[in-house]
Formats: C-alpha cells, sequence, structure tokens
C-alpha cells in the first residue's frame, strides 16, 4: 500500500508538471500524501489547491485534517467551515460538521493545556527569578532562560504562517509556468492525437480487410447455393418436361386417332377469373402464408416421417427466401445435407454441407455436424481418403464420438478391402459394413437434425 501511494504521488508530480495551474492535481496529490501519513506535504499542496481554487471544499477538508494533524485547531475549525459552506452534497455537509465538533473539542482541550502550561510557567518564573538591589536604588532581576521562549499557541501560528508563505510562493510560480506548460501539454496532446489516428487507420484497414474476406465468403456460399440449385433443377426434370410440348392440333389428332373426344378450349374469360388464378397459386406455392421458421419445422416433421421429397421442397423454400449468410440458411443447408445422405445424393449433400463449413468456424458445433455429413458424403462417393481426413479433423474438434469411432472402423475395412478395379462411385461394400452405415446414418438423423 505504501508503494502504491508513493507512486501515485510521483504521478500526480508529473501530472503538475504539465498543467501546474491545476488545483484538482495538488488537491489529489494532497489526499495521497495524507494517507502516505505526510501531514505537512499534505497541508502544503492543499493550500496550494485552496489558493488556485477557493470554491474546491475537499481541499479545504484535507487541508483542515493537515491542519489537526499539526496541532493547527483554531485554523482548521476555520477551514472546516469554509468547505461546510461550499459542499453540496448533504452526506459531505454531515462528514464534515461531524469533523468540525470534534476539531472543537480538539481545540478547547488544546487551550485548556496552553493555559495550564503558562501558568506553570509563570509560578515558575516568579519562583526562581532573583533580584539584586544595589546602591543608588538599582534594581537587577535575573531570569531563566526559559522566559525567552514562545508558548505553544505562538509557536503554532508562527508555523502556520510559514506553511502560507511557501504555499504562495508556490502559486506565484505556477502562475509564471503555466503558459509554457500548457505549450508543452499542447505539443504532447497533438502527438498523442496523432498516433490515435493512426490506430485507427489501422484499426480501419483491418476491418476493411475482413470485409472483403466476408464479401469472398458470401460470393463462395452464393456460387454453392446456386450449384446446388441447379443440380436439384436438373434432378426433378421429368421425362413429360423433357417430352417437346403439343399443339392444340397435334392433341386433336391424336384424340381423334385414339376415339377419345377432347373438351373444348377454356375460353378468354374462364382463363383470367381470379378464382382460377389464386388456385393456381395456391398449387404452385405450398407454404404461402407460412413463415420460414414453421415452413423448417414443416420440413423437420417431414424428414422425421421420412418424407424425404416433402422436408427437400419445404427446406428448399426456406433457402429461396432466407438472407443467404444468415443463421436459418445455414441451418437449412446442415438438414439438407444431411436428407441428401440419407437418400443417397451424395453430391448435394457434399454441396450443402461445404456451404455450412464456409460459413461457420470450426468452434461451432454446426461446423462439427457438417463436417462429419461430409464425411458420410465422401463415403458414399467413395472418397474413402478424404473421408477419413474429415472423421479425424471431426475428432480433433469434437472429441471422442462412438458413432464416429465405429464408422471409422467400417471405413478402414473399406479401404483395406478396396481393389484398384473398383469404381469410386459405386464401391463394393459387404452386407455388415452397409448396416453398420445405415445404423450410424439413422443415428446422425435423429442426433444431428
Amino acid at each position: 500500500m505504501r508503494g502504491e501511494l508513493v507512486f501515485a504521488i510521483r504521478l500526480y508530480g508529473e501530472a503538475i508538471k504539465l498543467a501546474p495551474n491545476n488545483g484538482i492535481l495538488y488537491s489529489n496529490r494532497a489526499l495521497a500524501k495524507l494517507k502516505a501519513m505526510d501531514a505537512s506535504g499534505c497541508l502544503q499542496d492543499s493550500m496550494v489547491a485552496a489558493t488556485l481554487d477557493p470554491t474546491n471544499h475537499k481541499a479545504l477538508h484535507r487541508c483542515a485534517t493537515a491542519k489537526r494533524q499539526l496541532g493547527m485547531l483554531e485554523s482548521a475549525t476555520g477551514d472546516l467551515k469554509r468547505a461546510i459552506a461550499l459542499a453540496k452534497q448533504p452526506k459531505e455537509r454531515l462528514q464534515l460538521q461531524e469533523d468540525l465538533k470534534q476539531v472543537t473539542a480538539d481545540l478547547e482541550a488544546q487551550k485548556r493545556a496552553f493555559q495550564k502550561a503558562k501558568q506553570e510557567k509563570e509560578a515558575k518564573r516568579a519562583a526562581t527569578n532573583k533580584s539584586f538591589k544595589y546602591k543608588g536604588g538599582l534594581t537587577i532581576e535575573e531570569h531563566s532562560d526559559e522566559e525567552d521562549s514562545k508558548d505553544g499557541a505562538s509557536a503554532v501560528a508562527d508555523k502556520l504562517q510559514q506553511f502560507e508563505m511557501t504555499a504562495a510562493r508556490v502559486v506565484a510560480r505556477v502562475q509564471q509556468q503555466a503558459p509554457s506548460a500548457r505549450d508543452a501539454f499542447e505539443v504532447q496532446r497533438k502527438e498523442a492525437l496523432a498516433e490515435h489516428a493512426k490506430q485507427l487507420h489501422q484499426l480501419q484497414q483491418e476491418r476493411a480487410r475482413q470485409q472483403e474476406q466476408q464479401q469472398q465468403q458470401a460470393h463462395k456460399q452464393e456460387l454453392a447455393r446456386k450449384q446446388v440449385k441447379e443440380q436439384q433443377q436438373q434432378s426433378a426434370v421429368s421425362p413429360a418436361a423433357a417430352a417437346p410440348p403439343s399443339t392444340p392440333a397435334a392433341a386433336n389428332a391424336t384424340a381423334s386417332a385414339s376415339g377419345a373426344t377432347q373438351p373444348p378450349p377454356a375460353t378468354p374469360a374462364a382463363v383470367a377469373s381470379p378464382a382460377n388464378s389464386s388456385t393456381a397459386a395456391g398449387a404452385a406455392d405450398p407454404f404461402a402464408g407460412m413463415g420460414l421458421e414453421e415452413v423448417k419445422k414443416k420440413g423437420a416433421d417431414m424428414f422425421q416421417a421420412r418424407e424425404w421429397e416433402g422436408a427437400k421442397a419445404a427446406w428448399e423454400y426456406v433457402l429461396q427466401h432466407a438472407q443467404p449468410q444468415g443463421p436459418l440458411a445455414i441451418a437449412v443447408h446442415s438438414n439438407l445435407a444431411l436428407l441428401h445422405v440419407q437418400s443417397g445424393a451424395a453430391e448435394q449433400a457434399l454441396a450443402h454441407a461445404t456451404a455450412v463449413m464456409e460459413a461457420t468456424s470450426p468452434r461451432d458445433n454446426t461446423f462439427h455436424k457438417a463436417l462429419h455429413r461430409r464425411a458420410l458424403a465422401l463415403t458414399k462417393l467413395g472418397k474413402l481418403e478424404e473421408a477419413m481426413a474429415d472423421y479425424r479433423e471431426l475428432n480433433k474438434l469434437r472429441g471422442y464420438s462412438v458413432q464416429v469411432e465405429n464408422e471409422m472402423n467400417a471405413l478402414s475395412e473399406r479401404m483395406c478391402q478396396s481393389v484398384p478395379s473398383a469404381s469410386p462411385a459405386e464401391p463394393s461394400t459387404s452386407p455388415q459394413q452397409q448396416q453398420q452405415q445405415q445404423q450410424g446414418q439413422e443415428r446422425s438423423r435423429k442426433q444431428y437434425l
């Protein structure tokens, strides 16, 4: 504690050099000196602070406290009365009034002690004084050396006067030094501002670099999403859609050949009917009027019921309307990765899992799920080395898992049993390995959805 006070006093001294006419700095250093049991130093600084700022009631309070410790009680009462008049907070005013009562009691006791000492001194002097009478009426009295010494009150007054003179000299000196100190402070302030501007520029550059990286990452995610969408559109092409459109004449000809009667064509009024258009819109958008979270939950219910196409349609609807980089889109990408792993669309599962990993951090649990699903997709694609690398990375990030360990063991057996002539896209697996994979996928579906 003592070392901290000395350090604080030194720092206040350095601050005073920069702003020598700042009364608050002197007042704070006075408090530090008071706590360090330096009453004389506290009195000196608090008197300077009170001279520089007569409205500083804290400086007057510390001045009175130091005077009380030095025995200058009468002057301390005056300082406390001034501080009470300046204090605005009721709590501070009550504390000052309590201190004033104690100082007043000490002052009465001090006066009694000084009076008693004076009486004892006079009695002693009367007893020791000697008078000698000579011829011609000349009388010479002999006094002791103690008579020339001043009493206690006079000594206190002289000591207080010395402090006041010293404080006045300090105030006069700091007022002369204030302009030059202000210039030095201004130079240091400009240097600090320049350094701050430099750091701010560096921070802005770092933020710009991070934003550029985020934009690049977002662009990659968008490309991956488009790729997934194109693959989904290609897989959704039906033979009927691939056939060339038939004209009404051709349809009639076919109907005539088969002996069937074609219904008459719809009138323009019927085509433009609002009821018909609303019915078509409802059929085209089965999730109209539902929120994205509600659609996502509906897809999860369908997935639990093994309705793959319904879950896929719901989650793809969410992807089309959600923010590409938002948490909802990331969660749906992760769900679609698992769905495609379960349904056997390994390429699409790989694309969705990769999109999740590019948008999340390796510390996130979502990243771990995507890494696991990517390993499953790679296994289905026959990319066994890459799948094993993902499994090992998953163990490092998430720790030991019985399910992952079993899948790795099955993958190791496949890698040992694989032959060069085997096609990567259609790797041969034993019934036991297929059963283990199906069990792992089922556990993954229940655990990570």
